[in-house]
């Protein structure tokens, strides 16, 4: 059977567009489901703090050097700085601004799994903090039943971040989660090299007696405990956090967060564990309200992004690549065109196969049109050549006849 070209055409570019579609979400949509390589965003909290003024507790006003509900921000940027393979170095950068005191940056890098987020070994040839968990956030899909770890910088541990619900936060669904850690020791050395080393001992005497020492502090130093100390006594630290979470279902984005962490004194007394004095540093921070709905604007962007990767794209690839071929099962049949002979019935001309004419082609119908004229013209040859074979035969009839009448 002969096709048209065009319906070939058609054909072919069918099925590469309907396999295209069959194939575009199980290829592309890993490669795009992971941290982008440029990824960078800034988002900021606010809260409240209580502190120690190192000022006033160095004059001995204890009771003047503590304050509490002092304003605080934190400027946070996250942004990968490199990327090799399915791991990127991700730079996790803060700024504590506390109301009368200087700006605190600290500054984290992390290696993380581009597609769970979780912290792992660097490349070679690349350096980063030594975290385990998911440091900035969740994955894309994130899951309600995963043992997802919340990481801590400031002690560099990491505790349960633990499912506690669904919730809506600007009207997108999202995933509710929750840690707590112990007390665990401040590693952070930038957060350790703000705060003292060691106290006079005349001043933990005075600490000692004054109601802002907890009773199982005082129950530890004793006079006999003091007298035994070295002056200054050195000092240690320890903090705890509780960090809430709420993750977008569809991209993981932390889109609702609130932090709490408390740095605590510690004096460490020989032979004993380390006693827990007061806190010196607590903060309460959640996101602001600006900084919420850029996550959540993210959260519908990138959602959008990935749906048209893996739903939209595929299924008008399909749909495309199954118009073509309708209209290539429609256009199959080549043009027939006729043609009236004169003296003769009506007659199919050459198919149309799109593909334009060889000069053998182009002559064939001069030389058709050239066998129906001769065609008449023999059958008049040949009805003449009859007629004369029919004349002779006529006369002889008369001549055969004669020798008869003269016989009668």
């Amino acid at each position: 059977m002969v096709f048209r070209r065009s319906a070939v055409v058609l054909g072919v570019c069918g099925v590469v567009v309907v396999a295209i579609g069959a194939l575009f979400e199980p290829v592309v949509y890993p490669s795009v489901s992971k941290l982008p390589s440029n990824t960078d965003m800034t988002v900021h909290y606010s809260g409240t703090a209580s502190l120690i003024d190192q000022a006033a507790a160095a004059k001995g006003d204890l009771l003047g050097a503590f304050k509490s509900g002092v304003p605080v921000t934190l400027d946070r940027r996250i942004h990968a700085t490199s990327t090799s393979g399915n791991t990127s170095i991700v730079g996790d950068d803060q700024t504590l601004k506390i109301s009368g005191m200087p700006p605190l940056p600290d500054n984290h890098v992390y290696a993380l799994d581009r597609k769970t987020l979780e912290a792992v070994p660097p490349p070679a040839g690349k350096t980063a903090d030594p975290a385990s968990g998911i440091p900035i956030g969740w994955p894309i899909s994130p899951s309600a039943h995963h043992a997802y770890k919340y990481y801590d910088p400031t002690t560099q541990t990491s505790s349960d971040f633990t499912y506690t619900g669904d919730t809506k936060v600007k009207g997108r669904g999202a995933l509710s989660f929750h840690s707590q850690s112990t007390a665990n020791p401040v590693k952070d050395q930038t957060l350790l090299a703000t705060l003292p080393q060691g106290l006079p001992k005349s001043l933990v005497q005075i600490l000692a007696n004054s109601p802002l020492l907890p009773k199982e502090a005082k129950a530890a130093l004793t006079p006999d405990v003091l007298a035994a100390l070295p002056d200054p006594i050195p000092l240690a630290y320890t903090a705890t956090t509780v960090a809430d979470g709420a993750a977008d279902k569809k991209v993981g984005f932390p889109i609702q967060q609130h932090l709490q962490q408390q740095v605590i004194l510690n004096l460490a007394v020989p032979g004993q564990p380390a006693v827990g004095v007061l806190p010196v540093l607590t903060t309460d921070l959640t996101l602001t309200p600006d900084s919420e709905q850029y996550l959540v604007n993210k959260a519908k962007t990138t959602s959008l992004e990935l749906t048209a990767v893996k739903i939209a794209i595929p299924v008008a690839l399909v749909v495309i690549g199954l118009a073509l071929l309708v209209v290539a099962f429609l256009k199959r049949r080549p043009k027939v065109a006729f043609v009236a002979v004169e003296g003769g019935p009506v007659q199919p001309a050459r198919p149309e196969t799109d593909r334009p004419g060889t000069p053998a082609e182009e002559t064939e119908p001069a030389e058709s049109e050239t066998d129906s004229e001769s065609e008449p013209e023999s059958e008049s040859e040949s009805a003449d050549s009859e007629s004369e074979v029919a004349e002779p035969e006529s006369e002889s009839k008369p001549a055969e006849s004669e020798p008869d009448s003269k016989a009668e």
